[in-house]
């Protein structure tokens, strides 16, 4: 009895008291959420500065944001370095390797695009529908960096210095430009701004995107609602190159407009005033639905108060529950103020967005970051949506991490250990029971193969005399196939052309010749006519007397020539040809055309000679 490969394992693993291992895959899927980052650097770019904190949120913790570092230097690189260092030095924790970047560069926008969020195109077609939207928002919002407002952010110039100096500026009809700020502004400052200025506006021809598709809303039926956003490739490249200078994997790039969003519950209905530099913004939403979102620029670095009511006047709905305002520390007073004034008797009370934090954060630069990390971190379930811009691709496999390679070395050696002592011990137990039984199987094998080479000789023997019989069917039949197609055929076909042929001539028309081409696919006719009238009238009548045997009348000639009596007359020729050759296609004689008068004539036979001797009695 034969023990297959699989039963003689089982065999030895319990002679071996090897004990069976299982494993349930299944258990794996939770370790997906372990590789979800708990911990994330959150960085924002001002265009005057670089921000970071350090924002974490774990399974025995809620969220929360460290202190921020600033850095002041134009290159990114050097900025990175320095907000990373002043980071260590606050924690004695290692600092995440992911960080997520929010700028002022990226615009945002909400657009109403052909596109079912359910059934979204491919990634390279949205991109480019995106890409074809935001290219003017893109271009706008680089406008905001003006010489001004560098000068402010970095310190060289107060708020109430620029205001005096633009608005006499503009109302002496006269450019922004250095020489206005120069009045106030030392040389070198204007010269570092200036050089901050190029690096920010520079244009970029590509964009990079990103995008969200909100939920459907009642009335949308071609038309959905899509938050979108972009900011120049160029841009996007030089900040990844600048982390990944630190060791820092830069995931994705978030607007600035709006970032606080994910801190805002969902409601009926509310509104958010977010004051940034140089920009602000309102949005109107309903639930976790964005129904409409506005850009304002800021008059001389700061939102003015009139102008934010009036615009929230326009847009606020009569039954809005919410009014949130996020505004940097010392604007903040002013607005809510303004704010409550104009909207507090309606029961609308002015709050900043909290999200899961019982304390107010301080300004809107935590705010903004801890929205950002929030969405980042996938804590963003029970606030708004957003549309982060990924900066690069994802990072690399666990086998491509170079820094894992020492521990995977170790791992893989302690297991090639193990399963080389387990195969060496199996292996020498399964080659003892193999020479046991090799004996006995030899014979039996010898026996088998000797009674297959017997039948394999009679098998040949078989299928030689099969090929034989097979070759004298093929032959019988193709033998039957003559006989039938051609033999028979032309058997009928010969007196059916004659037959033809005395039925279609008439009183004045001789036939001399009927040959037969070289490849039997046509007739040659030759004779003569009184007349070119009766040639032609004969050659008509043959044609439709000939359709029952699929052939046709081609090539009439009538060559004005005496006939065997010696009167005048027409030498008449004919070609017959079958019905379905082509019409150029002219089939092979035996023999050429009836030559001249004193020539040899071609060889006849005696059924055309009988026909031409009847035609000749009859003529007489």
């Amino acid at each position: 009895m034969n023990v297959g490969a699989g039963g003689r394992r089982g065999s030895l693993m319990r002679k071996l008291n090897i004990p069976r291992i299982g494993i349930d895959f299944k258990q794996f899927k939770k370790l997906g959420k372990l590789s979800k980052p708990g911990r994330v650097l959150v960085f924002e770019e001002t265009g005057t500065g670089l921000h970071g904190a350090v924002a974490s949120c774990t399974t025995s913790s809620a969220f929360a944001l460290g202190a921020t570092a600033l850095s002041s230097a134009p290159d990114r690189a050097v900025a990175v370095g320095e907000v990373l260092a002043q980071l260590k030095s606050q924690s004695r924790k290692r600092l995440p390797r992911t960080a997520v970047l929010l700028t002022p560069c990226a615009a945002g926008a909400l657009l109403s695009l052909p596109v079912n969020p359910k059934k979204p195109r491919p990634a390279a077609q949205m991109a480019e529908m995106v890409r074809w939207e935001l290219e003017e928002l893109v271009v706008q919002q680089n406008e905001l960096w003006t010489l001004g407002a560098l000068l402010m952010g970095r310190g060289h110039l107060s708020h109430e210095q620029r205001r005096e100096l633009e608005s006499r500026a503009q109302a002496e009809g006269r450019r922004l430009n250095a020489a206005l700020y120069g009045e106030v502004v030392a040389r070198e400052h204007l010269e570092e701004c200036l050089l901050l200025q190029e690096q920010l506006t520079a244009g970029d021809e590509e964009l990079a995107t990103g995008w969200f598709g909100q939920a459907a809303g009642e009335e949308e039926e071609d038309s959905f609602s899509w938050l979108v956003a972009g900011v120049g490739s160029g841009l996007c490249d030089g900040w990844a190159r600048a982390f990944k200078k630190h060791g820092v994997f830069l995931a994705r790039i978030y607007p600035r407009t709006g970032a606080c969003l994910p801190l805002i519950p969902p409601e009926a209905d509310w509104l958010l005033v977010d004051a940034g530099p140089e920009q602000w913004s309102l949005f109107l939403g309903r639930g976790r639905r964005i129904e409409a979102m506005r850009l304002k620029p800021c008059a001389h670095g700061r939102a003015v108060a009139a102008e934010v009511v009036e615009a929230v006047g326009d847009l606020l709905p009569a039954l809005c529950n919410r009014l949130y305002l996020s505004a940097p520390g010392d604007q903040w007073p002013e607005l809510a103020a303004a704010l409550d004034r104009a909207y507090g008797r309606r029961g609308l009370r002015v709050t900043p967005p909290l999200g899961d934090s019982p304390q107010p954060l301080d300004g809107d630069r935590l705010a903004a970051l801890s929205g950002v990390a929030r969405h980042h971190l996938g804590l963003g379930g029970k606030g708004m949506p957003m549309a982060p811009i990924v900066a690069q691709p994802p990072a690399p496999p666990l086998w491509k991490r170079r820094d894992l390679w020492p521990w995977m070395g170790i791992g893989l050696i302690v297991l090639s250990l193990g399963v080389l002592d387990t195969y060496f011990r199996i292996q020498g137990t399964r080659y003892q029971d193999e020479l046991d039984r090799l004996d006995v199987e030899y014979a039996t094998k010898m026996q088998l193969k000797k009674q297959a080479e017997e039948m394999a000789a009679e098998a040949r023997k078989a299928q030689a005399a099969l090929a034989a019989k097979e070759q004298e069917l093929r032959e019988a039949e193709r033998q039957r196939d003559i006989l039938d197609n051609v033999i028979r055929h032309r058997q009928e076909l010969i007196p059916g052309l004659l037959q033809v042929l005395g039925e279609s001539i008439g009183e004045l028309v001789l036939l001399d010749s009927l040959e037969e081409s070289a490849d039997r696919k046509g007739f040659y006719l030759a004779g003569w006519a009184l007349t070119d009238t009766d040639g032609q009238q004969f050659a008509n009548t043959l044609n439709e007397q000939l359709q029952p045997w699929k052939f046709r009348v081609r090539d009439v000639k009538l060559i004005r020539a005496k006939g065997r009596l010696g009167l005048d007359g027409y030498q008449l020729s004919i070609w017959l040809t079958q019905a379905s050759a082509p019409a150029d296609n002219k089939p092979g004689v035996t023999s050429p055309p009836p030559a001249e008068k004193g020539t040899a004539k071609p060889a006849q036979s005696k059924s055309v000679q009988a026909a031409r001797k009847s035609n000749a009695r009859g003529s007489r």
